[in-house]
């Protein structure tokens, strides 16, 4: 589709890019932003969309939790980062970040891209199936780039 601008965020481009090209983007818990586009962490994945589209994150999960604005829920939208507990949690007990453990990108349309390592590789999944709120697993969204009108 030559001329056609995306309506999406170029943060949520490149990560669909990467998930749709899966099994490229392999799932390694270890993986720096220096791996990517062959392997990815969860945090790995996040710092490397937003720095192809030319903005530089610290390659942290606890850093990007500490980032931008703080989102509600009902306000969440493309590009935004949303984190949940994880397979290991990164912050001690008793700290606020207790419990964040993986993060994903918002892609706008109710889903989210993430590395994930249940199915070894970059992947979009539904919103609702990412956050498992009811599960307890929903810990926050951030917004790193203004929202456009």
């Amino acid at each position: 589709m030559t001329g056609h601008a995306s309506p999406y965020h170029p943060v949520v481009d490149k990560a669909r890019s990467v998930a749709c090209r899966a099994p490229l983007g392999m799932y390694d818990k270890d993986a720096r932003v220096e791996d990517a586009p062959e392997r990815f962490s969860a945090t790995s994945l996040v710092v490397w969309c937003f720095l192809i589209v030319g903005i530089e994150l610290k390659d942290d999960l606890l850093a990007l939790y500490a980032a931008g604005e703080r989102i509600m829920g009902s306000e969440i939208f493309g590009a935004d980062l949303l984190f949940r507990t994880g397979r290991r949690d990164v912050a001690p007990p008793g700290t606020a970040r207790h419990g964040v453990g993986h993060v994903g990108i918002c892609t706008g349309e109710g889903t989210v891209v993430h590395a994930s390592p249940f199915v070894g590789c970059v992947h979009e999944d539904t919103l609702d199936a990412f956050l498992d709120a009811e599960n307890g697993k929903y810990r926050g969204v951030r917004r790193l780039v203004a929202r456009s009108s």
